[in-house]
């Protein structure tokens, strides 16, 4: 390994002085930049050597070949670079790989000489891309999400959590990614006002993604894979809950006799909306990817593609008879292909503009909020109150766990609790039963 600045030789300058001195003969003479240079003469007297700015590390790769490495006008900052590259030399014939020390140093090198060495072999594919900067990588993961077809929303929401918290914490490479300085990060977003749920939602981003670049073999390590999310029950924001029957009734006739569209729907079409939410448990974004192809109306039966559920899996869900009939009335002038419903992007100012014209509360004294997503857990609610057993629910809720579908999207409506306490048997005992016994 030797550091050094290699020397080169140019025509003897016009106006040059020449100078003998006891090591030689010198020329002294003022460059193009304005700098006075004094420099040893060829025995010819007709060129003067030079050396370069820069100082070149020169050593021997893993295959014996001789290599030169341009590195800093510095020689200390130089000497640093022939350390670096030395420590990977020797991690590489050792085979143990290279330590997140090693790793930072590599990053802080320039590009220029991180393509260089990679090149020459000393880094691979995997290692050198490692060292780029995260820009990079999230903007790797991002077209790594695209290519998989995930939700534009998803991607969109992943994208600037991740670019947030690069900028906030001050990370630039991967090897600055810290569990306490994510945790911290996590911290000043709750402090600022954001609750359990979005906290938890960021760790899940920063999760992802470096589960993906060890997927990737990028690394072999991830720093945040002992953080824990938060209970979300202890901050509820945003608590839901479910209409009594004689409430949802009235939501869906005052919508249905709504004479005026509100965003561009006329109050049949948010009727059926609403309905059809409620009666399948379908999510806003599935039905808004839902044709008149996805209905079997003979059979009372809707399907929809695997790339459009959230579980990736599909759907095919049973329909309501009379909605069925309802909803093939509504789309017999409709291609196969067409698409049913054109969902706002504000589906919650539209059912809450809807539930005020019922004289519904959005948001009731409780503090519980209905919003369209509430459509849902209306449906699991009232396969409950029908008796409908908890696994046949948690298939037509399509949920992983029963667990999903019993705590967080079946609510106990109006009445239910006393209706199970007198439900009970009877253990009351008669007075004069009782004193005939005693006597």
């Amino acid at each position: 390994m030797r550091v050094f600045k290699p020397s080169y030789t140019i025509p003897l300058p016009e106006g040059a002085k020449i100078l003998r001195r006891k090591g030689g003969t010198f020329a002294k003479f003022t460059n193009a930049r304005g700098e006075e240079i004094v420099a040893p003469v060829s025995k010819s007297g007709k060129r003067v050597t030079l050396e370069t700015n820069c100082y070149y590390v020169e050593f021997r790769d893993h295959n014996n070949y001789c290599r030169r490495l341009k590195a800093f006008t510095d020689e200390p900052a130089s000497q640093r670079v022939a350390a670096t590259i030395q420590d990977l030399l020797n991690a590489r014939g050792s085979g143990a790989g290279i330590s997140s020390d090693l790793r930072r140093r590599i990053e802080g090198l320039p590009k220029t000489m991180r393509a260089e060495l990679a090149k020459w072999g000393l880094l691979d594919e995997k290692a050198n891309t490692a060292t780029k900067p995260l820009t990079e990588l999230v903007a790797a993961f991002i077209e790594s999400m695209r290519a998989r077809e995930l939700d534009a929303q998803h991607i969109r929401a992943n994208r600037s959590d991740l670019t947030k918290l690069c900028e906030a914490c001050g990370f630039v490479f991967l090897s600055d990614i810290t569990g306490p300085k994510v945790e911290a990060y996590l911290k000043q977003l709750r402090d600022a006002g954001a609750s359990y749920c979005r906290s938890n939602h960021v760790l899940v981003t920063v999760k992802a993604f470096l589960a993906w670049l060890m997927r990737e073999g990028i690394t072999q390590a991830n720093p945040v894979v002992n953080l824990r999310p938060l209970n979300e029950r202890e901050d509820r924001r945003h608590p839901r809950r479910a209409l009594e029957v004689n409430e949802l009734k009235r939501l869906l006739e005052t919508t249905k006799r709504s004479a005026g569209k509100l965003f561009g729907l006329t109050g049949h079409e948010r009727y059926l909306i609403y309905r059809l939410a409620t009666e399948t448990g379908l999510r806003r974004g599935e039905i808004t990817k839902l044709t008149v192809g996805c209905f079997d109306f003979d059979k009372g039966v809707v399907s929809l593609d695997a790339k459009y559920t959230k579980n990736k899996k599909g759907a095919r869900l049973p329909l309501r008879k009379n909605l069925s009939q309802e909803l093939r009335a509504f789309c017999r002038d409709k291609l196969p292909t067409a698409t049913v419903f054109k969902m706002p992007w504000a589906t919650s100012i539209m059912i809450r503009r809807d539930l005020e014209a019922a004289g519904l509360p959005y948001k009731d004294e409780a503090g519980r909020f209905f919003d369209f997503h509430c459509l849902r857990g209306e449906f699991g609610t009232l396969l409950a109150m029908r008796g409908v057993h908890p696994k046949t629910a948690q298939v037509l809720m399509r949920h992983h766990d029963v667990n999903l579908t019993l705590n967080l999207y079946t609510h106990v409506l109006a009445g239910q609790e006393n209706a199970a306490i007198e439900s009970l048997p009877d253990f009351s005992v008669d007075e004069d039963e009782q004193e005939r016994k005693a006597g």
